[in-house]
């Protein structure tokens, strides 16, 4: 799935579709009669790009009413959440990071009375790296041969979006791709990408960024990749349980490259 977004089109970033189990009782097996169900949505990210991580939460019950319980991630206990249930916490330098490609990392739902909830993990996805980009150290024009780039594979992704965005000039159309894993891990750039609406071609230097992810997608608020928003309803989920449903995802975001374009 292709589209072409304008830059002021901010993404909201990833999470899945894992699906949820257990319940709200004096076990997380059930036993009180505690009929109260759960939403829980939870995003890892480790940005490679910024040298940031990002662990996104929304948790509320079941009618999006709010929730005086918690979310622990690998120790860290998150109790605060907004109106709608949300919470983000960026942990960036010189703290350091919560999470590493490769790490297996374990969450932890608990209701107000403390009772586990919910027990999962989810695994980041590995290190790579963006590679063979064209054209390298020179500029872009039309009518040249269309831009393309490769990257590695990342250990444990499920599959990879990628985004094209122009660094300055917020008119240019930019570029997310819902990346379909068996065309290779390679993609070509048609020149619409560095074109505003009006068909004018805009020179800037775009950045390109590969985001991989484990074991599903969604956007996240305020993560600036140009990403589509995309409605919760329409989530993949293949697995639901009598008390909770939602998901959880991690994400590795790449280091960039860049495109110069010139008239």
């Amino acid at each position: 799935m292709r589209q072409f977004l304008r830059r002021g089109l901010w993404a909201a970033i990833a999470l899945t579709a894992v699906g949820l189990s257990a319940g709200c009782s004096s076990s997380p097996n059930g036993g009180d009669g505690d009929e109260t169900k759960y939403i829980l949505w939870v995003t890892l990210e480790r940005n490679l790009d910024l040298d940031i991580d990002v662990l996104a939460i929304q948790y509320l019950t079941a009618d999006n009413g709010p929730t005086d319980g918690q979310v622990i991630v690998e120790g860290q206990v998150v109790s605060s959440f907004d109106s709608e249930g949300k919470a983000t916490i960026i942990r960036q330098p010189p703290q350091t990071p919560s999470w590493d490609p490769g790490d297996l990392i374990h969450i932890l739902a608990l209701d107000s009375t403390g009772t586990v909830v919910h027990a999962d993990s989810v695994v980041m996805p590995g290190l790579f790296h963006i590679v063979n980009v064209y054209p390298f150290n020179e500029p872009w024009r039309a009518g040249q041969q269309n831009p393309r780039f490769e990257w590695e594979m990342s250990l444990r992704a499920v599959s990879y979006v990628l985004s094209v965005q122009a660094r300055n000039r917020h008119e240019a159309l930019g570029y997310a791709e819902y990346h379909e894993t068996q065309t290779g891990l390679t993609a070509t750039l048609t020149p619409e990408v560095f074109y505003d609406a009006y068909d004018n071609l805009i020179d800037d230097y775009y950045d390109i960024h590969v985001i991989a992810y484990n074991p599903n997608f969604i956007p996240r608020n305020n993560s600036p990749y140009g990403l589509p928003e995309f409605p919760r309803e329409q989530i993949p989920a293949p697995i639901v349980s009598e008390k909770v449903e939602g998901g959880i995802s991690a994400l590795l975001v790449s280091e960039h490259v860049t495109i110069e374009v010139a008239q």
